[in-house]
Formats: structure tokens, C-alpha cells, sequence
């Protein structure tokens, strides 16, 4: 099942401003609506009219991340509605809000018993703390190498260029399989795997 995951904002509610985010790098991800949460972009662009999927959802016991989760359910029901898109659950993980190490493990615990084999995963990196969107790519590693026929299907990361107000989606898949890559060198034990890289990059 196409699986899609992202951590529910600590923004004010009033401050998280809907724009139409410009795909940078991957035109999947054009959604011309204006939209608060990056992942519906990645919805849009890869579940399909009449396709079940699960949508996973961070959430903090903080005020302003339980007020924005329901504002992520309206506009996640209304772009399954509008595309023909079955929304098979809606799940939310709720944690402390704290960053915390015991926090961080509950949350890659909780994440991991979400996902099975044959998954196909969608990740935002937007939002939460800064080691959230670590745990969430310890996640996708474990549901990738330990489940059976798991896939990464697009990981995206929602910026906004605070001199404009422009706002972009990057695709940043390729972080997640260099991991990969480095993994698999590491085991080879190459006299240059920097070298490796480099031409793999280039």
C-alpha cells in the first residue's frame, strides 16, 4: 500500500500561511492549489483516482500541532475527494512534546510498527523538530531493509523564501538512497569510496 507520512506543524494555526508550492526539481509534485501542508503536493502527484492509501501523521500534545492536524485532515479529505483517491486511515502518532531522546524513540517505534512489506512510502520533511526528520529516515531505513518489497516512493521538504514569500517543494529522494549507496561501499571495502561517490554524483 502507498503509505504517506509527515509530522502535523507547531506553527500558530493563523501563521501557516496556504501557497502554491513550485515543484523544483521534480514536476510530480506541481500542485497548483494553494495548499499549508507540502505532502498533499506529493499526494497529488502520486496516488491514483480509485487508489487506497494510509496517511500517517506525527502529532505533538501541543496546542497549536493538534489544531493544525485537523486543518491537515480538511484539505487531505478534500484533495482525496476532488482526485477519487480512497483514504483507507488517517492515523495519527501522538507523542510528548518534547525532544527528549525517550520522545524520539517512541516516535520511530510507533512509525515502524506502521509499515509492512510491500509498502510504497511517501515522507515530508517539513515540518516538527530538527532530529524529527532523522527518526523519520531511521524509519524509512528499517521499513526498506527489513521489511520484504518496500519501496521509497518520493521524499519531499516544503521551504519558503522569507524575503518573497515564495514558496518551492524539492524532491530529496536521492539523500535517502546515497545512504544506501555509502552502506554498500562501506561493505566493499574500496581503497577510494569517496572517489566512488563522487562519479556516482557526477
Amino acid at each position: 500500500m502507498k503509505k504517506f507520512i509527515m509530522t502535523s506543524p507547531y506553527q500558530q494555526p493563523e501563521k501557516l500561511k496556504k501557497s502554491v508550492y513550485t515543484a523544483a526539481d521534480n514536476s510530480r509534485l506541481q500542485y497548483n492549489k494553494p495548499i499549508s501542508f507540502p505532502l498533499l503536493a506529493a499526494i497529488n502527484g502520486y496516488a491514483e483516482q480509485g487508489e487506497s492509501i494510509e496517511v500517517i501523521v506525527i502529532r505533538s500534545a501541543y496546542e497549536n500541532s493538534i489544531k493544525n492536524y485537523e486543518s491537515f485532515k480538511e484539505e487531505l479529505e478534500g484533495l482525496c475527494k476532488e482526485k477519487g483517491i480512497l483514504l483507507s486511515a488517517i492515523k495519527p502518532i501522538d507523542v510528548p512534546y518534547n525532544d527528549l531522546l525517550d520522545t524520539q524513540l517512541d516516535i520511530f517505534s510507533k512509525l515502524i510498527e506502521q509499515t509492512d512489506n510491500d509498502d510504497t512510502i511517501y515522507c515530508c520533511m517539513t515540518y516538527g523538530t530538527k532530529a524529527i526528520p532523522m527518526v523519520q529516515m531511521m524509519a524509512l531505513n528499517y521499513a526498506y531493509k527489513i521489511h520484504k518489497n518496500v519501496s521509497i516512493g518520493c521524499i519531499v521538504y516544503g521551504a519558503v523564501d522569507f524575503n518573497t514569500g515564495n514558496t518551492s517543494i524539492y524532491d530529496i529522494t536521492s539523500l535517502f538512497y546515497m545512504n544506501e549507496i555509502i552502506d554498500r561501499l562501506s561493505k566493499q571495502k574500496l581503497s577510494d569510496p569517496a572517489a566512488m561517490i563522487k562519479q556516482l554524483l557526477g
